[in-house]
């Protein structure tokens, strides 16, 4: 029984190789590059946030009896809107603020 609890998540893991694979052979040429900046965009973000997030929102949704599916599902998507947000308004805005400092201006 325990085994079946951690197939969602090695279904994620091969998932996301055949994803990376997929980018890596050039295979998504037909979404255009708007796809892949906007994920390459929000790399740092979820970098400096899946940890922390994660670990406080897992223990929450396991205390409150979540099936682990669902809380991988609620986790990343609520990693990616959290990411998504500290790009458009703190790496965005910071960015002018710091290239007018470096500019001198």
């Amino acid at each position: 029984m325990a085994h079946a609890l951690f197939l969602p998540a090695v279904v994620l893991v091969f998932a996301l190789a055949a994803l990376f694979w997929l980018i890596a052979c050039q295979q998504f040429e037909f979404l255009g590059n708007r796809f892949l900046f906007l994920a390459a965009t929000l790399t740092y973000p979820v970098y400096l946030l899946h940890d922390d997030i994660g670990y406080m929102f897992m223990t929450r949704l396991a205390a409150l009896s979540f099936a682990p599916a669902l809380c991988i599902l609620l986790l990343v998507a609520g990693v990616w809107l959290a990411a998504n947000a500290a790009h458009l308004y703190l790496e965005r805005l910071l960015s002018t603020v710091f290239k007018r400092g470096v500019a001198g201006g």
